[in-house]
């Protein structure tokens, strides 16, 4: 057997690269640069969009923001978790009214 199995691991890496553009990396970096400090770093999913798509129309491209849904850009989570951040998800339930956000803690060592 030349080609062995994929381990799960693998497979949500390659899934990562291959489909988020670097461009949604790319914000999310700049905001949490922005934004450092020893306390919670919130995001909100509205900023990524919006950002990412500026740098993405730079070469000519127009990207709808539902593309962000429908081709899952906004599952970057696990990168940066193994990068040392614990990153947790947030949107209102249907009685709730808040802005969609991610919050980005340090992980302390």
């Amino acid at each position: 057997m030349s080609v062995a199995p994929i381990t799960p691991k693998e497979a949500q890496k390659q899934h990562l690269t291959k489909v988020i553009p670097d461009e949604v990396y790319e914000a999310v970096n700049e905001i949490l640069a922005e934004r450092y400090c020893d306390a919670d770093i919130i995001i909100f999913q509205d900023e990524v969009i919006s950002r990412a798509t500026e740098k993405m129309q730079l070469d000519g491209t127009n990207i709808p923001s539902e593309d962000f849904f429908t081709y899952h850009w906004l599952d970057f989570e696990s990168p940066y978790i193994d990068a040392g951040w614990t990153v947790s998800y947030h949107k209102p339930a249907y009685n709730e009214s808040f802005k969609v956000h991610w919050i980005f803690r340090k992980n302390y060592e």
